[in-house]
């Protein structure tokens, strides 16, 4: 949807579902693709050396592909391409791993594991911790740490 957004606005056409009206080809506008990072984490990688990429990794990749081509080529089409600045980034950096490797974080329990209050926490295969009171930083940390096996953590930042 957000690709066919992107198209739209290239064409001075205001997307369905959006609020107001384009008057003009927007000057900054992006947008994210989650299909690499969904396959990465769901799928995975084959532990096969020189190829380890699943075929639903491949699905993905050639989906991203596809998507910033048609947008390339709208530009092109607009003349807009040698003027327009494209910048690709990656969310989490993650590269291919052995799946036997990986491991999902449980976010009750590193809730728990920390032995204070937590009051938000978002996690994947990273978990990012807000604490009510960074008072009880180091001690999170430190019950962190103590419990790193059980919970596959590698490493406590703070």
């Amino acid at each position: 949807l957000h690709v066919n957004a992107w198209l739209d606005w290239l064409d001075v056409n205001t997307p369905e579902h959006s609020e107001g009206a384009l008057s003009a080809i927007p000057t900054l506008f992006g947008g994210n693709f989650q299909a690499v990072s969904v396959a990465q984490k769901t799928v995975g990688y084959q532990a096969t050396a020189g190829n380890p990429f699943t075929p639903a990794l491949l699905q993905a990749f050639d989906f991203v592909d596809a998507s910033l081509g048609a947008v390339v080529a709208k530009l092109k089409a607009k003349n807009l391409y040698n003027s327009t600045l494209i910048v690709v980034a990656s969310k989490h950096g993650q590269a291919a791993i052995d799946p036997k490797l990986y491991a999902k974080i449980d976010p009750t329990l590193i809730t728990n594991l920390t032995g204070v209050a937590v009051e938000w926490q978002t996690s994947d295969d990273i978990a990012l911790l807000f604490l009510n009171n960074s008072a009880d930083t180091a001690k999170a940390a430190a019950n962190l740490k103590a419990n790193a096996a059980q919970a596959h953590i590698r490493s406590v930042i703070y």
